[in-house]
């Protein structure tokens, strides 16, 4: 307790840089005694890691594969020469690791990241000598856009029975993340032919495409698509056969445990004036188109076979009731009990 008519002063000084806190020091003063009594106690410690709040974060659509993110400082603090860390990764622990990168300014651009991929960002207080891994928290997550130079994917052509022969062509774009619209470009080579088709296709964010193509009956066609951006890469060629008037297409054929063999087809487009028809399959013992064919007539598209051999080869076509039409036959396919089939060249 201080004496009757004595001040005693107690005055504690602490010192913050950076938030990297100093010494602690309390003196008593006494103004009857020039005798100072000092005790000093350290209490040195780490200051505490400062993570930002990112404020904004997008992707540059015309770039697609460089990020802007910006973050705001406390109004206390805004004079202070802080240096930021800026961490990202495609997951936690690479992204938090280490600042990729360090700014004084309060945004970055991030580039040359990869194309359509998903990214975790935060930022935090760094010292420029150090680099500490940032905590679990205030993280963003953003995923880069499409590279529109990329080919699409899984390019696939299918047949149309109508009156006018019809290909359905599709494909999927190389990312689901379209930011603009997007065009495409469909080229067809008629093969035997120096017919070229070139059909743009309208400007979409969709990531499923399709695009109908007007075709003859028997002609063969080699089809790719690319983006319509300059130097674009395309897809690899998908060559398409389209069927003959009348000719069944797409066969299919199985096998059964017990020695059956089981042959389905699509059913062609058969105008009014085809009076009732049927179908014709073809039976080869093995892989011989020299030897005697059996023939089965059915009306639907799928023929179950039992024979007492281990392979054969099938064929199937469409007749006319009254006899005056008479398909192609489809392209002979041999299939053994293993279920094990290839479609065999006929020159």
């Amino acid at each position: 307790m201080p004496r009757s008519g004595l001040v005693t002063f107690l005055i504690s000084v602490a010192f913050l840089i950076r938030c990297f806190q100093g010494q602690k020091t309390e003196t008593s003063t006494s103004a009857e005694s020039l005798m100072i009594d000092t005790t000093t106690e350290s209490t040195k410690e780490e200051g505490a890691y400062i993570d930002m709040e990112i404020i904004s974060i997008e992707v540059l659509p015309k770039i697609g594969n460089a990020v802007v993110l910006s973050w705001g400082k406390p109004l206390r603090e805004y004079d202070l020469d802080w240096t930021y860390g800026v961490y990202y990764g495609e997951n936690m622990q690479e992204a938090l690791k280490e600042p990729k990168l360090t700014t004084k300014d309060l945004s970055a651009e991030v580039a040359n990241l990869t194309f359509c991929t998903q990214y975790i960002f935060a930022v935090g207080v760094v010292d420029p000598a150090s680099k500490r891994p940032h905590p679990a928290r205030n993280v963003r997550t953003i995923g880069t856009l499409i590279n529109e130079l990329s080919p699409p994917e899984d390019l696939q052509v299918e047949f149309i029975p109508e009156k006018e022969p019809c290909l359905l062509i599709k494909w999927s774009a190389s990312c689901p993340n379209i930011a603009e619209p997007l065009g495409y470009l469909v080229t067809v080579h008629e093969k035997n032919s120096p017919r070229m088709m070139l059909i743009t296709h309208p400007f979409t964010t969709s990531v499923e495409l399709a695009q109908t193509l007007r075709v003859v009956y028997g002609k063969s066609y080699d089809i790719k698509v690319a983006t319509d951006v300059v130097g674009s890469q395309p897809t690899e060629t998908v060559s398409f056969k389209v069927p003959h008037f009348l000719q069944p297409y797409k066969v299919r054929l199985t096998s059964r445990p017990e020695g059956a063999f089981v042959m389905y087809w699509r059913e062609p487009f058969v105008p009014y004036f085809v009076d009732d028809f049927f179908y014709e399959v073809y039976v080869y013992p093995g892989r011989d188109l020299q030897g005697k064919a059996q023939i089965y007539a059915t009306e639907r598209p799928v023929f179950q076979f039992q024979g007492n051999q281990s392979e054969y080869t099938f064929m199937v076509g469409l007749r006319s009731g009254d006899g005056e039409f008479k398909s192609y036959l489809t392209d002979p396919v041999a299939i053994n009990l293993l279920g094990e089939n290839v479609t065999l060249s006929v020159s």
